[in-house]
């Protein structure tokens, strides 16, 4: 069948309309995104499929090298034990094959229509953004500031979404006021959200812009392309050189009785720290729990904080104070403490907004690095040290699609790995997801795909595609970007427009 069953422009129109449903679904509803993509898929088939579209498509090299990676998923299934578990990955990961079909088989799309469907995605991130700033509980995680899907991946959209206007707003000198104030916006979404993704994303897109100026000079080209990977291994032999802050109090000198004549309780086998303040030395229960009722009406031993009683938040941020957990030390807490206290914040820095909090959080779990499973930033160093003893028993062909999750499994049983059961994830590195999946023969095709997008972006001069494509490639160290559904249909989704540039339209210069 072909478009001139239902007419060309109904064709066109069903197959734009598909495109906006899937850009709509991005930053706020799975179902939408599989709704576009299963109905674009459906129109061009039915409607548009004819023999000149295998012609189209021969002439995006990208494309090719994207249809090998996915036939390599197919393949590496010969050498996989868990079949269904690599059956499962590859439906998972079929819009990265289906949504590039959608934008380079489908109709080419008009200049403007372009700048619509990426307005339908800005416009929605943003909205999605105030709704979230608008309805978040300042007592729950900073996560739950997210209500539409991963914080993460949206921490990518919000700055995809920065990026998509600064470039393209340049077209547009009377509406710079706008353009600006929602960048601002966006920008200070990103702060507020302490999602640190959000913040490599925009380190990414200077270093992409540096990238896209020098990629003609092969000196600076390969030079700023080894960089991330330089910084990243300095970042995990920094990390590793880290020891526990050295506390401020010693056992030599410890006090016995408060300055009310109360005795002190000192845990001297806990060595939790906050600011390198013992949480659990210098407790005067008793003082306490008399003077906590005259302070706050919650009652200290409730349990609502992730687990944690208010007593443990007290003595916590009253330690990030260098305070004492005695009646003295409570009296020195003003009325504004007590509030972060009853909202749960542990540590006086962590009260506060955007990313001083979450740097109070890094310091945390850096002072106490015995318990990996109250620590992020641990529980990665484990994923990483997984996947790189994964890849070293298995460097040529991997382990294969289906058993990525059995080596993980397999790993950290074999070390008796302290992460409970719910925190023992995989790589979170695309990277080494992908060398320890499909050995050398996968990171190399990986590699070479994204050096032949950057290239297709910059010989096509399309700022645009080459700084979206470098905030899709820094969430790559530090996320399995292309595991989850939303990670791979956002990607997906860039790589596709990046490729339909060279259908020979630009959306920098629609009007």
């Amino acid at each position: 069948m072909s478009a001139r069953f239902i007419g060309s422009k109904a064709y066109y129109t069903i197959h734009f309309l598909c495109l906006c449903m899937l850009a709509l679904g991005l930053p706020w509803s799975k179902f939408l995104m599989s709704c576009g993509t299963i109905f674009g898929i459906t129109n061009l088939v039915f409607f548009g499929w004819t023999k000149e579209n295998f012609s189209e498509l021969k002439k995006h090299r990208g494309f090719i090298i994207l249809l090998a990676f996915y036939l390599l998923h197919i393949i590496a299934l010969l050498w996989s034990n868990d079949l269904d578990y690599g059956l499962n990955d590859i439906r998972r990961k079929l819009p990265l094959l289906l949504i590039p079909l959608l934008f380079l088989a489908g109709p080419t799309l008009k200049a403007n229509h372009i700048w619509n469907l990426l307005w339908v995605f800005v416009g929605t991130t943003i909205v999605c953004s105030i709704i979230n700033f608008c309805t978040y509980d300042a007592q729950l995680d900073i996560r739950y500031l997210s209500k539409f899907g991963s914080h993460i991946r949206f921490a990518l959209m919000i700055i995809s979404s920065a990026t998509i206007i600064l470039v393209c707003g340049r077209h547009w000198p009377k509406y710079k006021f706008m353009a600006y104030l929602l960048v601002a916006w966006l920008l200070f979404y990103t702060y507020y959200s302490q999602v640190f993704s959000g913040l490599l994303a925009i380190l990414f897109v200077l270093w992409g812009y540096i990238l896209y100026l020098l990629w003609n000079k092969a000196f600076w080209r390969f030079g700023l392309l080894s960089l991330p990977v330089i910084g990243f291994v300095a970042g995990l032999i920094f990390i590793e050189s880290i020891k526990p802050i050295e506390p401020k109090t010693l056992h030599s000198n410890l006090e016995w009785n408060s300055k009310e004549g109360s005795p002190y309780f000192h845990n001297l086998e806990d060595h939790t720290t906050e600011n390198g303040y013992y949480v659990m030395r210098y407790i005067s229960d008793e003082e306490i729990n008399r003077e906590w009722p005259s302070r706050s009406s919650m009652h200290l031993d409730s349990t609502k904080f992730d687990g944690w009683s208010l007593r443990t938040v007290l003595y916590r941020y009253l330690s990030s104070k260098g305070l004492k957990k005695d009646a003295q030390g409570l009296s020195e807490l003003s009325e504004e403490d007590i509030k972060n206290i009853e909202k749960g914040f542990p540590n006086a820095q962590s009260a506060k907004t955007g990313f001083i909090s979450r740097l109070a959080t890094i310091r945390y779990q850096l002072e106490n690095q015995s318990n990996p499973n109250a620590s992020s930033l641990l529980q990665r160093l484990a994923y990483w040290k997984a996947s790189l003893t994964i890849i070293a028993e298995n460097p040529i062909w991997g382990v294969g699609t289906g058993d990525v999750s059995d080596a993980f499994k397999g790993y950290y049983d074999k070390i008796d790995s302290p992460l409970e059961e719910k925190y023992r994830l995989r790589g979170h590195n695309q990277f080494l997801t992908t060398w320890l999946s499909f050995g050398l023969i996968g990171i190399s095709i990986f590699l070479l795909l994204i050096y032949q997008l950057y290239n297709t972006a910059r010989r096509n001069s399309h700022l645009l595609g080459f700084l979206i494509l470098s905030i899709i490639v820094g969430s790559f160290f530090l996320e399995d970007t292309i595991e989850t559904q939303a990670g791979i249909t956002f990607t997906a989704f860039f790589i596709a427009y990046l490729l339909h540039q060279s259908r020979k339209t630009n959306p920098e210069a629609a009007n």
